[in-house]
Parts: C-alpha cells; sequence; structure tokens
C-alpha cells in the first residue's frame, strides 16, 4: 500500500497568560493518507512538529511511503524502519527539473 506523509501548519488562539487577550502560536497537524484505502489519519500532538509524533506512528507500519525531503521522513530509510520504502515526492522532483529548465545546458 502507498501511503502520502506530510506535516502543515496552522495558527493555533492561545489565552495569554496573566493577560485578557489572546495570543497566535503556529501548531502542526500531521496528515497520514492512504493512497489505495482512501483513508486519511489526522495526528495531532499539542501542535509539535517533533519527529517523535510521526515516528512513533509508523513504527510498525509496512508500507511504501511517499514524502517530501524533511530530515525527519529520512529517517524513515535507517536501518530501525526496515519495512518502510520511503519515495520522494514528485512535485518536489518536477521542481528541480522545472529550475534546471531555465538554466542554458
Amino acid at each position: 500500500m502507498l501511503i502520502r506523509q506530510f506535516e502543515t501548519y496552522y495558527k493555533i488562539l492561545v489565552q495569554e497568560k496573566n493577560s485578557k487577550g489572546k495570543g497566535v502560536r503556529k501548531g502542526y497537524l500531521w496528515v497520514v493518507v492512504g493512497i489505495n484505502t482512501r483513508v486519511i489519519h489526522l495526528l495531532y500532538d499539542d501542535g509539535s512538529r517533533s519527529e517523535k509524533v510521526i515516528l512513533n506512528e509508523l513504527d510498525c507500519c509496512k508500507n511504501i511511503i511517499q514524502s517530501d525531503g524533511y530530515s525527519v521522513y529520512q529517517k524513515l530509510e535507517s536501518d530501525v524502519y526496515l519495512n518502510i520504502k520511503r519515495i520522494p515526492c514528485l512535485q518536489h522532483i518536477k521542481r528541480k527539473f522545472i529550475d534546471c529548465g531555465e538554466n542554458d545546458p
């Protein structure tokens, strides 16, 4: 099964300590999409982008995972995750080819 993995940021409204006003902080939501099954799995751990959030979730995974080059996803290529095959995001590859096309060979 092919899984598409990514994280996205969003604004989290927070109550300021010692104040009646509200503040905003950046938070992250991890998304795992089963391409074949059309299942979407959302992970939220207080808005954390810490690698432990996704690596703990994928610990027992046995699939092909498509992701960008974020360093956390590159750890899935180590001997710790023998049942995971990571493939690159095709959109990021396409972008590199487009950038190369602007240069004269």
